[in-house]
């Protein structure tokens, strides 16, 4: 695909020395406590009061999908990660958003791995603190500022830039306290120790990078893995980190990484009572197994995030569905499960999320061992196999993007049956039958184009299209 002027759509995200991490912003302080008429459990559901915090007074929010809040001139799709080594075959999708992992400040307590790169790293840091003879693999040392370039991964965030990808940045605060008693110690991270070189770091990433929007703080801030620190602390890196972003770049978008649209109390409440703050949540999903838990996740899954955060951009970063079997957690995964049920569950996947109230989807670029010895579905679920060939996915999803990116609204018409609206042209259907016979929509009439999800064309007449389990594009044909 010939690369286009204009900047290409693009998230960045940080990565703390062997896990990734994002970044967040604008939050601001804890919310108050309820007041007494708000009391939990007095069986009245009071204003500060929803499903999530007081089940017990407020009944589980049962609304219609809503049609996600269009962002003009966005893609509505991405990939999640880029890799330098695969930007032609990002840019064969079309101009999407691709989420990059960078590292975050190069200053603060790091670890020298094993590579010569990062001894090197590791060297230089030293310099003036003559520890350059122990930069061995495992050695932990500090950075002070000024030793080295101020990004860990820099080349592969100037590769992106440089070629003119809109970027989403997602960054973290570096280690900057006591000396770690592990290296366990350095792969979460924690409220900064040292505000001012924080804000510094991110100061640097707005000089750096200047055309950037869109900005995460961390990545699945409610998994320990990324964040060792309090949902109140969070919040506080949150307000901390908007701050600085939005006064030296007013356009910033700055928002909120979890791992699910269903976290636990204490982090929904925490989150819900800044959404004012926040441009954007981005809410991982990749946990409905079975089609019955995607029809209830389309109809719930978002509505009390709806409820507390309305107005507020809803994105998913990760998401994708198993192209071989697999059990996770003890469920076993329905959809997909072979490369041929990948590329089809995805067309519904994608479609009922939209439908749900997500405004963009980023899907697994490709499949990685993430955990060496132990089974895990990012073993299964990118659009490439771990030698980067494709599978039959990646064709699908680039269709998907080649006739529904920039829609302005979705409707679900009926079961298996969406209808997406566009201002610059006709509308385009995604239609499917999961059981016993299914009538095409009567507002579709005439010739229409028929795609199947291999881009197999061919115009049928509406009245004698058969729908199966396989979905289908039905597009009018012009004039």
């Amino acid at each position: 695909m010939a690369q286009k002027s204009q900047r290409k759509p693009f998230f960045f995200i940080a990565i703390s020395i062997l896990m990734l991490a994002s970044i967040t912003g604008c939050l601001v302080s804890k919310p108050p406590e309820p007041e007494s008429a708000d009391k939990c459990g007095d069986g009245t559901c009071g204003e500060r009061e929803n499903w999530k915090n007081c089940p017990g007074d407020c009944d589980t929010p049962i609304t219609p999908p809503t049609e996600p809040p269009a962002v003009s001139g966005e893609s509505r799709f991405g990939i999640h990660v880029g890799r330098i080594d695969l930007k032609s075959r990002i840019s064969e999708l079309g101009d999407i958003y691709s989420r990059i992992n960078i590292g975050p400040d190069a200053y603060g307590w790091k670890i020298a791995k094993g590579d010569q790169a990062s001894i090197d790293s590791c060297k230089s840091c030293c310099r003036e603190l003559k520890c350059e003879n122990e930069c061995k693999g495992g050695y932990i040392y500090y950075c002070e500022p000024g030793t080295r370039e101020g990004i860990v991964g820099k080349d592969t965030a100037d590769g992106f830039y440089a070629d003119n990808y809109e970027i989403l940045f997602s960054v973290s605060p570096g280690s900057y306290g006591k000396r770690p008693k592990d290296v366990k110690d350095l792969l979460s991270f924690d409220y900064p120790a040292n505000v001012p070189l924080y804000e510094e770091y991110l100061a640097y990433l707005l000089e750096q990078y200047p055309d950037v929007t869109y900005w995460e703080v961390l990545n699945e801030a409610d998994h320990p893995q990324f964040w060792g620190d309090t949902p109140e602390n969070y919040v506080r890196l949150f307000t901390l980190t908007s701050r600085v972003m939005k006064s030296r770049g007013p356009g910033c978008k700055v928002g909120i990484s979890l791992t699910g649209p269903d976290p636990d109390d204490e982090w929904f409440s925490a989150i819900a009572g800044v959404c004012d703050e926040a441009d954007f949540l981005d809410l991982h999903q990749y946990h409905s197994e079975t089609m019955d838990e995607l029809r209830e996740f389309e109809d719930h899954g978002l509505a009390a995030w709806k409820q507390s955060c309305p107005g507020v951009e809803i994105i998913s970063t990760e998401t994708g569905i198993p192209s071989e079997p697999f059990v996770q957690k003890g469920k076993t995964w329905v959809l997909g499960t072979s490369e041929s049920k990948q590329a089809q569950d995805s067309i519904k996947y994608l479609t009922m999320m939209f439908s749900a109230g997500y405004s963009k989807i980023y899907y697994y670029l490709f499949d990685i061992d993430f955990v060496p010895g132990i089974p895990d579905m990012f073993e299964h679920n990118g659009l490439l196999n771990e030698d980067n060939s494709e599978k039959k996915a990646f064709t699908t999803y680039k269709l998907m993007i080649e006739k529904l990116d920039h829609f302005d609204s979705i409707t679900r018409l009926a079961a298996g049956q969406y209808k997406y609206s566009f201002s610059q042209k006709d509308p385009a259907y995604v239609l499917w039958c999961d059981s016993g016979t299914c009538a095409v929509p009567s507002e579709i009439s005439g010739t229409v184009r028929v795609t199947d999800y291999e881009g197999n064309e061919e115009t049928r007449n509406a009245n004698q299209i058969t729908l199966t389990g396989s979905p289908v594009f039905i597009e009018p044909l012009p004039g």
